[in-house]
């Protein structure tokens, strides 16, 4: 299972491989576009997830947050029987 997340947008999906993955987020990512348009909340939503909204010369502005990095973490080796 191979899963994409973008955590600027905290939207997240999966597939069996890695192409999938790609496609679904492609649909899940154009889902929120479009509830975001639709109900007029992108900025909203934008200023929610951490990103910096700005009105300069009577045009909004946005700004995602700042990547800081990843880091992988063992939680539990697993052993197989």
């Amino acid at each position: 299972m191979f899963v994409a997340y973008c955590s600027a947008l905290d939207l997240c999906t999966c597939g069996e491989t890695y192409e999938e993955a790609q496609r679904n987020f492609a649909d899940a990512f154009e889902v929120f576009w479009s509830e975001c348009k639709e109900h007029g909340t992108l900025l909203q939503v934008a200023a929610s997830l951490g990103w910096r909204v700005k009105l300069k010369n009577q045009v909004y502005l946005i700004s995602p947050p700042h990547y800081v990095g990843t880091q992988q973490v063992v939680l539990e080796e697993l052993t197989h029987s």
